[in-house]
């Protein structure tokens, strides 16, 4: 192998190794997200019921008294 092959199959290797580091670096950042947004629609969801809860209650209350 010529060193010029050598050197350009150094340079793939080198190239391949940091596109892999990049997929990993960004489906790692992919999964936070995911994550994150299911978090954040599972606190939506429950403020809603409360809210939700909050309002029968007050329904109920008014029903009683009247």
């Amino acid at each position: 192998m010529s060193e010029d092959a050598k050197a350009l199959s150094m340079i793939r290797q080198i190239t391949n190794r940091n596109i892999n580091i990049l997929i990993m670096s960004f489906n790692h950042f992919v999964r936070i997200a995911r994550e994150e947004d299911e978090m954040e629609a599972k606190l939506i969801a429950e403020e809603e019921e409360r809210e939700r809860q909050r309002k029968l209650l007050k329904l109920r209350r008014k029903k009683i008294f009247v």
